[in-house]
């Protein structure tokens, strides 16, 4: 799953759990994988600082780190905020939900309680 967010965007956890993994991967930039509960993983990458390390607890909600990317200056923020703008410059912060050793589809842990 992919989302597209601004520049530096905040990312949370979606979840709480043990910090199983947070550093660099390959081209994906810092990567956190949170444990919530056994033999279920929450991959996330796209990040370009870390606000948390590996073998530490979160609680859903806290901060993991800021996605990558770069501040927009005045000029684009102005442009980017005109009315009816829709080419917001994006980022995107990756999202892999794995049960077992294989990969299931991450929709459902960030649907609210009305899906």
């Amino acid at each position: 799953m992919r989302i597209g967010a601004a520049p530096l965007a905040l990312v949370t956890a979606p979840a709480g759990g043990r910090v199983r993994y947070a550093g660099p991967f390959l081209e994906y930039g810092y990567v956190v994988v949170l444990e919530p509960r056994a033999d279920v993983l929450i991959v996330l990458a796209g990040l370009s600082t870390l606000a948390v390390r590996t073998g530490g607890t979160v609680e859903a909600g806290a901060l993991l780190g800021l996605l990558g990317g770069r501040p927009l200056d005045a000029q684009e923020f102005l442009m980017t905020a005109e009315p009816g703008n829709e080419e917001t410059p994006a980022e995107t912060l990756y999202i892999e939900l794995r049960h077992g050793r294989g990969p299931v589809d991450p929709a459902p842990w960030f649907q609210g309680r009305n899906g």
